[in-house]
């Protein structure tokens, strides 16, 4: 970053192989942000967690929940948040899956699905899905200004 910020060039070469030209790393400028990336991550686990009273989920569950994240080793991928309902999409362990259903399940409904996709797509051109995915349900579809997710199962 901070070579960006002086707008100065790096130059990375292999020690190994000297004839090779190596590669540059340089600022990207703004047209250049544009370039469509996929980023899949396959085997990841969706939760959907509900207030047993059908109340809404507020702040004070939403921490009580990340709390339970936190000690059972969840990483979280994507987040999703309505009035009644509480998503995640994330990985972690099958052993450490069991403890944190169960503790969540003290206080909360919890559904879960195992083994689900998680597709970004950057800078999309378009709503259309790769058609390597085309067969896959599609669980969650978030989409904001310049990026579109789906979990997919």
């Amino acid at each position: 970053k901070p070579l960006e910020n002086k707008n100065i060039p790096l130059s990375i070469r292999s020690f190994i192989n000297t004839n090779n030209s190596g590669s540059s790393i340089r600022a990207i400028f703004e047209k250049e942000k544009k370039i469509t990336s996929i980023i899949y991550k396959p085997n990841q686990v969706l939760l959907s967690i509900s207030a047993k009273d059908y109340s809404f989920i507020f702040e004070k569950h939403i921490s009580e929940i990340f709390s339970v994240f936190s000690k059972t080793g969840l990483k979280v991928h994507l987040m999703q948040n309505s009035a009644l309902n509480f998503s995640v999409c994330g990985i972690i362990s099958n052993k450490s899956l069991l403890i944190l259903v169960s503790e969540l399940q003290k206080n909360y409904i919890v559904k879960y699905n195992n083994k689900v996709n998680l597709l970004t797509i950057r800078n999309f051109k378009n709503l259309n899905i790769p058609k390597s995915l085309k067969n896959q349900e599609i669980l969650i579809q978030q989409r904001s200004r310049t990026t579109i997710r789906y979990v997919l199962k």
